[in-house]
């Protein structure tokens, strides 16, 4: 089984523990290769998992949430750069982009069409290439888009964070392991696992 998502899918501050990724593998037999990426954005998670799905797996995939925004870059050099965006500074327009960026483009609701367009993108990947694929909400909020598409191999009603309210928050704040069996039991029941 391959899996994608945040750092709730790679179980930090879980190791050795239970998490969602080692639950579902374990549940339907399948040895599982965890590509969940500390920090990672729903753009990371796209890309990690166009770049390295393969055709015979099972594939689960955690959203996370969508003000968690990609920024490429290349390696930074060890000193830090100061720079003073003003009238005269040439990083000037670049503050002016940014500020309408900011003001006309994030949105979550934009965002969360935007992902879920994404994610059904993927979804029709895995299919083509005969995979099942199934989709959990890792951290949305309550009033999350992502709601519409539960159902049938898309766990979204609730999201994993959620758990952490009732359950308990490991030191960084990270679902504990109790949240991720109860989530996880939540999981076979909705996927008829």
């Amino acid at each position: 089984m391959l899996a994608f998502g945040c750092s709730i899918v790679a179980g930090e501050e879980l190791e050795g523990k239970q998490t969602i990724p080692k639950l579902f593998a374990e549940h339907i037999g399948e040895p599982l290769i965890n590509h969940g990426l500390i920090g990672a954005g729903n753009d990371e998670i796209l890309l990690e998992a166009f770049d390295k799905v393969e055709p015979g797996h099972t594939v689960l995939v955690g959203i996370t949430d969508v003000a968690r925004v990609f920024w490429p870059h290349v390696a930074v050099e060890d000193k830090m750069q100061t720079f003073s965006i003003n009238e005269k500074s040439k990083l000037h327009k670049l503050k002016e982009s940014l500020d309408l960026w900011f003001k006309w483009c994030y949105n979550e609701g934009t965002l969360e069409q935007y992902y879920i367009k994404r994610f059904k993108q993927f979804e029709k990947y895995c299919q083509v290439l005969g995979n099942k694929i199934y989709f959990f909400s890792g951290i949305t909020p309550p009033t999350s888009q992502f709601q519409k598409h539960h159902g049938t191999n898309w766990h979204t009603s609730s999201a994993l964070i959620d758990y952490a309210d009732q359950y308990g928050r490991e030191p960084k704040g990270h679902p504990n392991e109790i949240c991720h069996i109860k989530y996880f039991e939540s999981m076979k029941e909705e996927f008829k696992l």
